[in-house]
């Protein structure tokens, strides 16, 4: 690497902010150095990865299937942050947002819309937002989040939380 042109070597620029998560090595994304308050740093991606531009202050690595493995977000402090095959948490566009929550598990493997891409849901009725705003939000999204999502994860995809985990696998679809 001596003498060479560290672009060369290096030719993707990232943030800074978050490149020292290690799933990017174990994804095999390698970073350069980088100076004292530098925003952003070289890089290098695997064989066939590539840096999309999802929107304005939003950009994707792809892997070389086409799964999207990292985002990147512009603007004054960006940051990069790896992606995992699946996601969970409350849908926040469901609707009845007052009276129930919807709980989804969304595997990014599967293309199409956010709707297509939920494997498992719960929703439940809770006390009227205008009523007990609390039940919203906190401790009891949390208690839900884990106790269902996270349990029907470790039961099909016991290493989902590896972000290198099931990406060439096929998905399980729980019965609506």
């Amino acid at each position: 690497m001596a003498g060479r042109d560290p672009y060369e070597v290096f030719p993707h620029q990232l943030p800074v902010d978050g490149s020292d998560d290690s799933a990017f090595l174990s994804m095999g994304i390698e970073f350069g150095p980088f100076e004292e308050k530098a925003t952003y740093r070289g890089s290098r991606l695997p064989e066939g990865w590539a840096i999309f531009k999802e929107h304005l202050k939003k950009k994707l690595i792809r892997d070389d299937n086409g799964n999207d493995r990292a985002y990147i977000l512009l603007g004054e402090r960006p940051l990069i942050r790896p992606l995992r095959r699946f996601d969970h948490g409350r849908d926040t566009y469901a609707p009845d947002q007052n009276t129930s929550a919807r709980f989804c598990v969304w595997d990014y493997a599967i293309k199409g819309s956010r709707d297509d891409q939920v494997v498992f849901e719960k929703t439940l009725g809770l006390p009227d937002f205008k009523v007990n705003k609390d039940a919203h939000h906190g401790r009891l999204t949390s208690y839900i989040k884990t106790s269902f999502c996270e349990r029907w994860l470790a039961v099909n995809y016991p290493n989902w939380e590896d972000n290198n985990a099931y990406w060439n696998e096929e998905e399980k679809k729980e019965e609506k």
